[in-house]
């Protein structure tokens, strides 16, 4: 399944760089449950929001 490749991309990339699951959440600005439910193919839509600040 697609999710599932995007997940293990995600943490094989985040590994590489060194960087936790903490930080890489931090840095997309998702929660740190989201980033484990997205290396894990588990969530493949996200809601973001767009508004202008």
């Amino acid at each position: 399944m697609i999710g599932s490749i995007i997940g293990q991309t995600i943490k094989k990339t985040r590994k590489k760089l060194g960087i936790t699951q903490s930080d890489l959440a931090e840095l997309a600005s998702v929660s740190k449950n989201t980033l484990y439910k997205l290396e894990r193919g588990l969530h493949l839509m996200i809601e973001t929001d767009y508004t202008e600040q």
